[in-house]
């Protein structure tokens, strides 16, 4: 995995969806799929790896262990009531 290094993303979870913000993308990582996954500032991979990971379960031990998942408690009381 490659280092991010200071010079931007949002600290926590990132991902480069889109094929505009994507320009540069591929050679600032050195990986030639897109959309690419940042955790923490660091890549985790493009889209084949994060698919590869998910199906292993090494994507949620990853995103749990980083601390970037919101607990199903949390999702469920923040979620918009019915009706507001």
């Amino acid at each position: 995995m490659a280092d991010f290094g200071d010079g931007g993303g949002c600290g926590g979870c990132g991902l480069i969806p889109t094929v505009g913000s994507g320009i540069g993308i591929k050679e600032y990582s050195n990986w030639p799929t897109i959309p690419q996954l940042y955790v923490n500032k660091e890549f985790i991979g493009g889209c084949d790896i994060l698919v590869s990971m998910h199906q292993s379960g090494e994507l949620e031990d990853l995103l749990e262990k980083e601390k970037v998942l919101v607990p199903p408690e949390s999702a469920d009381a923040n979620a918009e009531k019915p009706g507001s």
